[in-house]
């Protein structure tokens, strides 16, 4: 395999030559779980960061236990885009078509879908974790980190109706391109997002977890207090598929990634 030339190349050339006996890939292993990655987070002393959880459920049986009567978050730990909000109270038809989908999340092998094999090596499981509410949607702040460095903040607002999506440098100055899959179906470019009023330790946070990695991107939200919350470690940003509008911008993610990775191939 050529070395790869853009960022979407090099997070499938990860997929490929990344093994689960390797540090690394342990380590991937570990965090890709959003059940795991709490005794990640924890043990390196950032369990104040974690969302609240409810309930686990491991078993199809445990699943039809959940209760689905208060607000809640239901997630799929061993992958991504198996997510239902509880806003308000559902009727008994609405719940049973959760419990449905939740049992048809447990029989997912999320990893076969784009080679993502580290979520296949976690434990299957759906975690209903605590709603944070807000009037207009918490904004979800994306840090595209290298080897502890920030590289740029992907924010993305209104996830659940009108999705609209701004780039933005560490400094939250903003970026002349956008991001997605694929290019010719580019979200629009949302309004300009108010700083964070927690960046600096956002920042910070993302510095130190990203440490170890040669690429990961990490999820974080502000919420009420206001206090940091990780939603989740991903270790293939749009599974490599994502397309950016600004070549340069592309370019730069590149040669960023080489630069703080002097020793590629050799990413352990």
């Amino acid at each position: 395999m050529r070395k790869p030339a853009t960022p979407g190349e090099i997070i499938t050339w990860r997929k490929v030559r990344l093994t689960p006996d390797s540090p690394l890939g342990k380590r991937v292993v570990e965090t890709a779980s959003k059940l795991t990655a709490r005794d990640y987070l924890s043990r390196l002393g950032y369990g104040k960061h974690l969302p609240n959880v409810f309930a686990v459920a491991h078993t199809p049986a445990e699943v039809l236990q959940l209760d689905l009567s208060k607000p809640s978050v239901l997630k799929a730990a061993h992958g991504s885009h198996m997510n239902l909000f509880i806003r308000q109270p559902i009727s008994d038809s609405e719940i049973e078509t959760y419990q449905q989908e939740m049992l048809r999340w447990l029989e997912t092998g999320f990893g076969q879908f784009f080679g993502e094999w580290w979520y296949d090596l976690g434990p299957k499981a759906v975690l209903q974790e605590e709603l944070h509410k807000s009037d207009d949607g918490l904004p979800d702040y994306k840090f595209f980190c290298i080897r502890g460095s920030v590289a740029m903040i992907q924010t993305d607002i209104v996830w659940h109706t009108a999705h609209k999506r701004r780039l933005y440098k560490p400094d939250w100055s903003p970026i002349d391109s956008s991001y997605c899959v694929p290019l010719e179906k580019m979200l629009p470019e949302g309004p300009d997002v108010t700083r964070p009023k927690l960046l600096d330790d956002m920042l910070a946070l993302c510095e130190n977890l990203s440490q170890p990695f040669d690429f990961v991107r990490i999820d974080l939200y502000e919420v009420s207090g206001p206090r940091i919350i990780v939603g989740e470690l991903t270790h293939a940003s749009d599974s490599g598929r994502g397309q950016f509008s600004n070549p340069a911008l592309s370019n730069w993610l590149t040669e960023e990634y080489y630069r703080l990775n002097p020793m590629w191939p050799h990413i352990e």
